[in-house]
């Protein structure tokens, strides 16, 4: 059995299942998946508004300007 089990990557809040310090999984509803990328997306947006501007920032990522500002708002 050992040998067909799929290998432990994580998620994007933690390399390791079972060593996971986190009380619930990202993937047990659909609410934590849509965190965790809402939360990655604002982390790119902000790092990326060092070096640009919104328009230059929302055409790069393929987003609305209002979204970008929406991080920007949120930080």
């Amino acid at each position: 059995i050992l040998d067909r089990m799929a290998e432990d990557t994580g998620c994007s809040e933690h390399d390791d299942c079972l060593t996971c310090p986190f009380p619930k999984c990202i993937y047990d509803d659909n609410y934590g998946v849509v965190r965790a990328r809402n939360a990655k997306r604002q982390l790119v947006i902000r790092q990326m508004l060092q070096h640009d501007s919104v328009k230059g920032v929302a055409r790069q990522l393929g987003v609305s300007e209002r979204t970008v500002q929406r991080a920007v708002k949120e930080q």
